[in-house]
């Protein structure tokens, strides 16, 4: 196959398009809906989220091990083809509220952030038409153009946890008891759910090169995920407090 035609990404560019991917959603809802549950625990929910989301990834690799197709020829060959596509129309249809969500949330944010004086339905039809020309793009063009995205989101977001930290109030976010325990256990099902979003990415797993250390590379790169994410809540919190926070 020519290269230069190919289509093909590595499974680092994956990793790398769903780190920035899931960035907004995690500074989105992770802080606010898990203190209004945990309190000043609920830094702790990023990191409690960790072994339910490496099982989950270890289903996911043990569905695409034998395939060298993505998620939607897996499920084929493991559940029948009617009942596969079966379950690919769920993922579909989920696929298409989440696109819908996120699409009127980010259009709302424009209009705060700006322009009052805008029409919703405006930016929504800008934004889905971004999307649809991206879509029909290559996706090798597109992890690449996520990499430099990658590269400068990295290094804001360390810049704001840098500064968050320095600036913590301490009575904010501990004492922890384990009192707080069942409330923090229950919230963690906040960040498994935004994380869990990342699955999406196994159905264009046909379009990367595979190696040898994908799965524990994977894996690490879920790790990594986790630790941000409980950084994020924790420089919320000392900054806001869970009260203030769950009500924004």
């Amino acid at each position: 196959m020519d290269p230069l035609n190919s289509d093909k990404i590595s499974a680092r560019q994956l990793y790398v398009l769903l780190f920035a991917a899931l960035l907004a959603p995690m500074v989105r809802a992770l802080p606010g809906w898990t203190a209004a549950t945990a309190g000043e625990g609920a830094w702790l929910t990023g990191l409690l989220a960790l072994p339910p989301l490496l099982v989950e990834g270890w289903m996911v690799f043990a569905l695409l091990r034998r395939h060298s197709g993505g998620l939607a020829e897996a499920y084929r060959a493991a559940f029948g083809d009617v009942l596969g596509k079966g379950v690919i129309l769920i993922y579909m249809v989920w696929a298409l509220f989440l696109l819908s969500l996120s699409a009127r949330l980010y259009g709302e944010r424009m209009l705060s952030a700006g322009y009052r004086g805008g029409s919703l339905p405006v930016f929504l039809l800008v934004l889905l038409a971004l999307v649809l020309w991206m879509g029909r793009r290559k996706l090798a063009a597109f992890a690449r153009a996520a990499e430099i995205f990658y590269l400068v989101l990295s290094i804001a977001l360390g810049l704001v946890l840098l500064f968050s930290i320095l600036d913590v109030t301490p009575e904010h976010v501990l004492p922890v008891w384990f009192s707080d325990l069942p409330g923090i256990l229950a919230a963690s099902a906040v960040p498994v759910g935004v994380l869990s979003a990342g699955i999406f990415a196994a159905f264009v797993a046909g379009q990367v090169e595979r190696r040898e250390d994908d799965r524990r590379r994977g894996f690490r790169w879920l790790t990594a995920g986790c630790v941000p994410a409980a950084l994020l809540q924790f420089g919320v919190l000392s900054q806001l407090g869970p009260k203030l926070s769950a009500s924004m």
